[in-house]
């Protein structure tokens, strides 16, 4: 217990000591770190390298020699000279996979004119489904006509025709198939025809033209690798003529009946690089003469083609075609008349340079003569006519064609050997009761050549117009005589404007002829032909329009002898599209 308490004793004795030994002194309190506060801004000069300059090269101009000159000569695309490609378009996408809606289209017009003239054209395609459609068309034109002959004001030209039809078309992938069912009637009179006075033949005669048709086709798809069409077609045509005076009672009007049955063919195969062409026509006619027992007419064509390239800028179509016809009856005295022509079917085209082509050809042609053709052509002739087709076993043409991105023309000239050529000329004297007016139809061989030249141009955009002429000359063989009707020129041309977005649309038609000789035996002339049509359409609105025109305007409108249609016929009328 001593010993502790000795311990603390010494440890506090001990301090003590010593701070009486040392001298006391105070720590040091100053600071040893300044900090000063405050704004300080410190910017320092900028620094710019100045451009380096003269070390580029000077521009180098190049030296031409004097010997060189301008490249002048076309350009030739490196693949002008290799044969058609034979791959084919795609096929277009379903126009339903375009829009939304299903496309219609339609056009309704109707209007007035002089001489009591009236006209209605209606045309409308629905699609009923997404690859079916149909298709509607009306037409009809009337007219009081005017008198042509002050000496007798009981004759008029008036005359009216109604065109109605109505099809369906379908399309099952390259496939098409569709029909048409159609019927006509033309109403008007032989105004022209004179005969003595007396005659049980009436002064005006009316003649009326009606029938239907019906076909049917089949093909494939434009674009596809096989190009193939087969059409059947058949109908009925009734030609009546009142000839008779309407006291003649016991008398009834002539009826002419004529059936048909028509089959058409086309097919275009590819062949390794090439193209071979097949064609085929066939028609059978049944007439059925007032009185007279029934004619049989069978007439067609088949032909063949194999497309080769002999040379450099040459192509040729190169083949043959039969051509024929076998008609019960139908000649002047009475007896059958068969033709059947080989005759090689060439087209050699020969490219000089781009927009530049020289085309020889023989081209066979058996063109198809129905009653409604024959009346249609000429429309005042007699009676129960001969039917039979145009026969053309030979024609030899060249041709020059010139076209760029305005303008297209071609020049040809060319020989046609006609072995059944129809004739249509007016009888220098009474003919079957009638002194003028009644034209005769016969046929005969006849040699034609030809010089034409026409011209397509589009001026600017929205302004087109072309032109085109032709000298002819005709000669039967077998009378050695001049062709009656046959105009030795020819000529005509239009032009179309449109202007204002298309809201208006102007058209200008011409048309002549030089005078001609109504029969083989160049009796009588018939005075030169010189026509004006003109025809405005301004839409109000894009869908509504009028329109207003002339037509015939001309000093004569006289082509068949003593019938002079009316001219200078001013007419209106009003337009709806969609």
């Amino acid at each position: 217990m001593m010993r502790t308490i000795l311990g603390f004793v010494t440890l506090w004795l001990i301090p003590g000591i010593s701070v009486g030994q040392e001298n006391p002194s105070l720590p040091d309190l100053a600071p040893h770190v300044v900090e000063i506060t405050g704004d300080l801004s410190i910017s320092f000069p900028s620094l710019r390298r100045q451009p380096l300059v003269g070390f580029n090269p000077p521009p180098r101009v190049p030296e031409i020699p004097s010997s060189r000159h301008p490249f002048l000569e076309l350009y030739k695309q490196a693949t002008d000279d290799l044969p058609p490609s034979p791959l084919s378009p795609p096929q277009p996408p379903d126009v339903s996979t375009l829009a939304n809606r299903t496309p219609n289209d339609g056009l309704f017009e109707a209007g007035v004119g002089r001489y009591l003239e009236r006209y209605l054209r209606a045309h409308l395609s629905v699609p009923v489904a997404e690859q079916t459609g149909l298709v509607f068309s009306a037409r009809y034109h009337g007219s009081d006509g005017y008198e042509p002959f002050s000496s007798n004001p009981s004759i008029s030209s008036g005359s009216d025709s109604e065109h109605l039809s109505a099809g369906i078309n379908h399309r099952a992938g390259s496939i098409l198939v569709g029909g048409k069912l159609g019927l006509h009637r033309s109403a008007f009179s032989l105004f022209g025809s004179e005969h003595s006075s007396g005659s049980a033949l009436a002064l005006n005669p009316d003649r009326t033209v009606s029938g239907w048709n019906l076909s049917a086709y089949l093909g494939t798809r434009p674009g596809s690798p096989v190009a193939a069409r087969l059409s059947l077609g058949t109908g009925r045509t009734d030609v009546e003529t009142d000839l008779f005076d309407a006291a003649q009672q016991s008398i009834r009007p002539f009826l002419q009946r004529e059936g048909q049955f028509s089959l058409d063919g086309s097919l275009r195969a590819p062949i390794n690089d090439s193209h071979a062409f097949f064609t085929g026509h066939l028609l059978i006619q049944k007439l059925e003469p007032d009185g007279s027992e029934e004619i049989k007419i069978s007439s067609g064509q088949v032909a063949g083609r194999f497309r080769l390239f002999p040379g450099d800028g040459l192509t040729l179509d190169a083949g043959l075609s039969i051509l024929g016809f076998d008609a019960e009856g139908q000649s002047r005295s009475g007896e059958d008349r068969s033709l059947v022509f080989l005759s090689p079917d060439i087209r050699l085209t020969y490219s000089l340079r781009p927009g530049t082509d020289l085309v020889f050809s023989n081209e066979p042609e058996l063109s198809r003569s129905t009653i409604r053709d024959v009346y249609f052509l000429a429309p005042y002739i007699e009676d129960n006519p001969a039917i039979q087709p145009v026969l053309t076993p030979v024609h030899l043409s060249g041709k020059i064609n010139l076209y760029n991105e305005f303008i297209h023309a071609t020049a040809s000239i060319g020989l046609k050997a006609v072995e059944n050529f129809r004739v249509i000329e007016s009888p220098p004297g009474p003919f079957k009761g009638f002194d003028r007016g009644y034209l005769s139809v016969d046929y005969e061989s006849a040699t034609v050549t030809y010089l034409d030249g026409s011209i397509t141009a589009t001026l600017s955009p929205g302004v087109q117009a072309n032109a085109e002429i032709a000298f002819r000359r005709g000669r039967l063989d077998r009378s050695d005589s001049i062709i009656p009707y046959f105009s030795p020129v020819t000529f005509g041309g239009s032009v179309a404007l449109g202007m204002f977005d298309g809201r208006l649309s102007l058209k200008l038609l011409a048309r002549g002829e030089s005078a001609r000789y109504r029969d083989r035996n160049k009796s009588e002339k018939v005075g030169s032909l010189l026509l004006f049509d003109t025809e405005g359409t301004w839409y109000l609105t894009d869908q509504a329009g009028i329109t207003f025109g002339i037509r015939n305007l001309g000093g004569n409108t006289e082509f068949w002898d003593n019938y002079e249609i009316e001219s200078t016929v001013v007419y209106t009328g009003a337009r709806w599209r969609w």
